[in-house]
């Protein structure tokens, strides 16, 4: 499903440029438009020096349910700050749908399979996949007020493009946070969607707003997870 793909991708930035970030851990992000619940993302991830690997899974509500829960597995490896996707699996857990991308660095080859089709790409610099792009601001102790990346999502390569608006408080739990706003857009559209980063220690994303092609206005709001503290 193309619009879970688009809005889940923002929730996967667990950047952070403290030595002390942790090795494993869990966030959770409350999906929503308007008032209407829709459900949780619960992202899993784990890192050591070498290598990482983040899940990301879905927990749908209601009508929701119909379309089925999704997962974005990314693993790859570690090169000093740079997170470098080797592979990237997402997965229709309803259906059993499986669409599997490999990431040949010496060939310099991107290569999507899904429903026994191979679509093929020459390898662009500084490129991420939909779910590892924000962790190459590992190197950052400030966030660059515009951002750019070339991102691998399903079977398109697009340019992402972040501007930031301003600085914001925003409250989760009982807690306020100082976040930085910006607004983002893919390949130069119209179609403008906004992210709140923390702009303490770790620079999760605490709130994010995507408009769907459909007309759907979409919420993340990050409600729970070990790194609140440092946030």
């Amino acid at each position: 499903m193309k619009i879970w793909l688009f809005t889940l991708s923002f929730l996967f930035p667990l950047f952070c440029s403290s030595a002390n970030f942790p090795s494993s851990g869990k966030l959770v992000y409350k999906l929503s438009f308007e008032d209407q619940y829709l459900g949780t993302v619960n992202v899993d991830f784990k890192s050591d020096k070498n290598s990482y690997e983040i899940a990301a899974t879905s927990n749908f509500f209601g009508m929701m349910k119909l379309v089925g829960d999704y997962q974005i597995v990314s693993q790859g490896k570690k090169i000093m700050n740079n997170y470098l996707p080797l592979k990237i699996t997402r997965k229709n857990l309803k259906k059993n749908k499986i669409t599997t991308t490999s990431i040949d660095y010496k060939n310099k080859l991107i290569q999507i399979e899904r429903k026994n089709k191979v679509k093929e790409y020459q390898l662009k610099e500084n490129t991420q996949d939909i779910v590892s792009y924000f962790f190459e601001l590992n190197s950052k102790k400030e966030i660059p007020k515009e951002i750019k990346f070339t991102i691998l999502d399903s079977y398109d390569y697009n340019e992402y493009v972040y501007t930031k608006i301003q600085d914001e408080k925003l409250q989760v739990g009982k807690k306020i946070i100082d976040v930085s706003k910006y607004q983002g857009r893919i390949n130069g559209d119209d179609n403008i969607h906004h992210i709140w980063i923390s702009k303490k220690n770790f620079h999760i994303p605490v709130k994010i707003v995507t408009p769907t092609p459909i007309g759907i206005i979409v919420t993340q709001e990050l409600i729970k997870g070990k790194l609140l503290d440092n946030i």
